[in-house]
């Protein structure tokens, strides 16, 4: 488990979050342990009452007390050395069934010396699960241009070509105009992200989002100021541009995701955090991973064809490449 920091005088700061993270996790192996072991929870956990409500709380004063005798370091150590025993599985169902209890009794100190809430773990936890493996109702996801003009609208759906120039340069075509300038590789040897582009427009199909793309098309939201500075203004088009180069160094090392089904769940972590403080962070990680992989794949036939058709549609979010020759 990974552990927070500490300042001189034992109080726990920074990483909360990850430490939310993890005792959610550690809660749902305990949970499944007793389900396999046929240990009834009410055993386990005295606090558990028939509401199914647990109350972990301690006071101020307990809380003082725990962490004098136990800092945290000492508290997740402990849970560490009896999950070890309890999967050697060479213990009587009793010893089982003490060394749970004192897993929880550790886990449930752990949470107040954090001054973290059960409930606050559980629920960060199943929105965790569900951003990340279950598929979201369409309904059920942002689109960010509600009640803006039509200018002001990211397409409903696109077809942009993209045409290689002279000396390995990339421009887009859009109804007949060229968007931005041409683009080049820029590196030794040679590894096609002139057609990096191609990553905004899965954005824009299958996120609804790309502060980069609406600043290429004129359609930023400026009849709001304030979405107009902080979601289409500079520093979200740097956050985007900064997030595209970073994803394609990940997938550059593993050949561009060909033949991934899904991706690394602490890459799609990552993302989630560059993007904190823009309106792209309420896409659930599982339609990130969708635009990633949908984006790469229509990268990996422009590469191959040096040339093509990017297709989006919005309403089913997604897009496919074309070859010019359709």
């Amino acid at each position: 488990m990974t552990l927070v920091k500490q300042r001189s005088r034992g109080e726990y700061v920074a990483e909360r979050a990850i430490l939310v993270e993890e005792l959610g996790d550690v809660l749902w192996y305990l949970l499944t342990l007793c389900r396999r072991l046929a240990i009834p929870l009410a055993d386990v956990i005295p606090e558990h009452n028939e509401s199914g409500r647990v109350n972990v709380s301690l006071g101020r004063s307990d809380i003082e007390h725990v962490r004098q005798l136990a800092p945290l370091s000492e508290l997740v150590k402990d849970m560490g050395i009896t999950m070890g025993r309890l999967l050697s599985h060479n213990e009587c169902y009793d010893t089982v069934l003490d060394l749970i209890r004192r897993f929880w009794n550790s886990y449930r100190r752990c949470l107040a010396v954090a001054q973290i809430d059960l409930a606050e773990a559980i629920e960060d936890n199943l929105a965790k699960v569900r951003g990340r493996f279950i598929d979201p109702m369409s309904m059920e996801l942002p689109t960010f241009d509600c009640g803006y003009l039509e200018d002001e609208r990211l397409p409903s759906r696109f077809r942009i070509e993209f045409v290689e120039k002279q000396q390995k340069a990339v421009v887009l075509r859009w109804k007949g105009k060229l968007l931005g300038d041409p683009l080049c590789d820029c590196v030794t040897p040679p590894d096609n992200y002139r057609f990096h582009d191609v990553f905004h427009l899965a954005f824009v199909a299958i996120l609804h989002w790309s502060p980069t793309f609406r600043k290429l098309t004129g359609r930023k939201r400026k009849s709001n100021r304030s979405v107009d500075q902080e979601q289409d203004g500079g520093r979200a088009i740097v956050v985007e541009e900064g997030l595209v180069a970073w994803i394609f160094l990940q997938a550059k090392e593993r050949a561009f995701f060909k033949d991934c089904k899904c991706l690394p769940f602490e890459m799609l972590k990552q993302i989630r955090q560059f993007v904190t403080g823009f309106e792209v962070e309420a896409c659930p990680l599982s339609l990130w991973e969708r635009a990633i992989l949908r984006g790469f794949e229509a990268f990996r036939a422009l590469a191959e064809k040096q040339n093509g058709i990017i297709v989006g549609d919005r309403t089913s979010r997604d897009i496919r490449y074309e070859s010019r020759s359709t």
